[in-house]
């Protein structure tokens, strides 16, 4: 097949069925072996007359069919859908407000457990101003920590975020380790939310390493949210590590009795040190899902700096909540405005050097538009460059990206 020759093109076989994706224009699609043959035809003879001219007048009709939709869809296109200088200034459309450093756990392997040493709180006139910044352009708010519960700025900032700009899409992100049954704020931060995503990595007290991580509070506030706030959807997501394979399923089974969204993501080490946290990649891709749906939208960047911005308790900005590093502080949101933060130089230099077709090695993968590289701060941790080609999870990386890929629907 002349298709095998085209380095852009990825074909994988998935039971009766194959996947074709043109890696440069990021298109997938589930096709017959008949249709890859035709495919083929296309890509070498480029003239469907010529193709017709040898096949019966029977299927004329449904190579037409399969051309049509080739061409309408460039799927054998090598003209790049995008690339770094199409981009120009973005304004991020997603802002995470740690409005906390205070947690009530402590757990092993806390991405930004390093950076919570100090507790102060800013008042609520402070945050006033930031949000009166952020809310020109967001689209998502996502209050998180530590753990959010545990200041009495929570129900205020929700309701001023609320009341400030009614079609915003806030979610609220805790440990679930706070009594909701007795909170006194429960109203006015689960009716004003879109969506509530608790943490739980173990339902038992079996090999639990988040210290203070109480199974039965967890599973009585899952019930108290469900029958209070009926038309609340909820997430539980699980961080897969070696410390809870046996949980992963356990979790899965009890999200699906309680008619609540799942979501497991891999370990990110904070460290070598940590590695040894890692499942094998057999491990974790027995996790990965098997339903159907289309593929995202082509990603460049992790979410950095593009999509993204993190706020933490004193007004200071970074690229993304995973890093709050002073190398990484974009500036001040009590003084700065969005404007002044993606016009520094830190910015720039995360759209010219987090783009996946800059980063070594990456820029040459063809499921780069899947994964984009992954987590920049997890290349941080692990290789010591935020722009190093991700080594160690690369592996888990591309399974995830083929997964997608075998999940797309027949179209």
């Amino acid at each position: 097949m002349m298709l095998l020759d085209n380095p852009h093109f990825l074909i994988i076989k998935d039971n009766e069925h194959f996947i074709f994706y043109n890696t440069i224009r990021h298109y997938a699609c589930r096709i017959s072996e008949l249709d890859l043959v035709l495919f083929d035809l296309f890509y070498k003879y480029k003239d469907l007359s010529i193709i017709l001219s040898q096949l019966d007048t029977k299927y004329h009709q449904y190579v037409k069919s399969v051309y049509s939709a080739v061409i309408d869809n460039n799927v054998l296109s090598d003209t790049p859908v995008m690339t770094c200088d199409t981009i120009g200034k973005v304004y991020p459309l997603s802002y995470y407000l740690h409005l906390t450093y205070k947690c009530n756990l402590n757990c092993t392997y806390c991405y930004n457990k390093s950076i919570r040493s100090e507790f102060v709180e800013m008042p609520k006139t402070k945050w006033d101003i930031i949000l009166d910044k952020v809310l020109l352009y967001a689209k998502s708010i996502i209050i998180t920590g530590g753990e959010p519960s545990l200041t009495p700025l929570l129900p205020y900032i929700i309701t001023q975020i609320r009341n400030k700009k009614k079609d915003i899409h806030i979610e609220l992100i805790s440990n679930c380790m706070t009594d909701f049954s007795a909170y006194e704020y429960a109203d006015e931060v689960f009716g004003n939310i879109d969506r509530a995503i608790f943490s739980c990595d173990n339902l038992s007290d079996v090999g639990q390493t988040r210290i203070n991580f109480n199974p039965s509070l967890f599973r009585k506030n899952i019930d108290f949210l469900k029958k209070k706030y009926k038309e609340l959807p909820i997430t539980i997501t699980s961080v897969f590590s070696k410390c809870n394979l046996s949980e992963i399923n356990n979790i899965k089974e009890y999200c699906s009795c309680q008619s609540v969204n799942f979501r497991n993501v891999l370990i990110v080490p904070n460290g070598v040190s940590e590695l040894s946290l890692l499942p094998t990649l057999e491990e974790y891709c027995s996790t990965l899902s098997s339903y159907t749906r289309p593929l995202d939208s082509l990603r460049l960047y992790c979410g950095a700096g593009i999509g993204v911005l993190s706020v933490d308790p004193l007004g200071n900005v970074y690229p993304c909540q995973s890093l709050h590093y002073k190398e990484y502080r974009m500036g001040n949101l009590l003084a700065d405005s969005i404007e002044d933060i993606i016009h520094t130089q830190i910015h720039k230099d995360i759209a010219k050097n987090f783009s996946i077709d800059n980063i070594p090695t990456c820029k040459d993968c063809k499921v780069k538009y899947i994964c984009s590289g992954g987590c920049r701060a997890a290349t941080l941790n692990i290789e010591g460059k935020t722009t190093d080609f991700p080594k160690t999870l690369c592996p888990y990386y591309k399974e995830k990206a083929i997964n997608m890929l075998k999940s797309i629907p027949k179209q």
